[in-house]
């Protein structure tokens, strides 16, 4: 009999100058990706699950340090943790801005930044700045560079 292959969560590639791990629910469904850089760490799709991940992984001042999110598009498997994430570094008193990226068309994000600073803006320690992206060839964002598929 076969021997079946299954594959062991998160993913983790690691270059000279930065890592990505990538967390999944279960098998394929991410939950989140990770890109940690010498000088930034950025989160790319927070799903749900996103914020149990990153708390089993990484201290409260690391996480307190991601400095952007990045959204490819507003399903929930995207999305689903961007609410209890800002909550949770609001909660842990971050001071440092959190810039989202998102497709021009991403409603998603939109209302929840909408309805989270409805209820917590009185009471947010740190700056969210929405970055609405327009179609492009290659984003370059501090020292990232995206280039979208299609």
């Amino acid at each position: 009999m076969k021997k079946q292959f299954t594959q062991k969560y998160p993913l983790i590639w690691k270059k000279k100058d930065f890592y990505i791990k990538i967390y999944c629910s279960i098998p394929n469904i991410a939950t989140g990706i990770i890109i940690t850089t010498k000088k930034a760490t950025f989160i790319v799709d927070p799903g749900d699950g996103i914020l149990r991940d990153l708390n089993k992984d990484y201290s409260t001042a690391e996480i307190l340090n991601i400095s952007d999110i990045f959204i490819s598009h507003g399903h929930h498997d995207h999305v689903g943790g961007v609410w209890s994430l800002l909550t949770y570094l609001s909660v842990m008193k971050k001071k440092s801005p959190l810039t989202i990226y998102y497709p021009k068309d991403c409603l998603e994000i939109e209302s929840i930044y909408k309805a989270f600073k409805e209820v917590y803006g009185h009471e947010l320690t740190y700056i969210i700045n929405l970055k609405k992206l327009q179609p492009v060839k290659v984003l370059e964002e501090k020292i990232l560079q995206l280039n979208p598929l299609r």
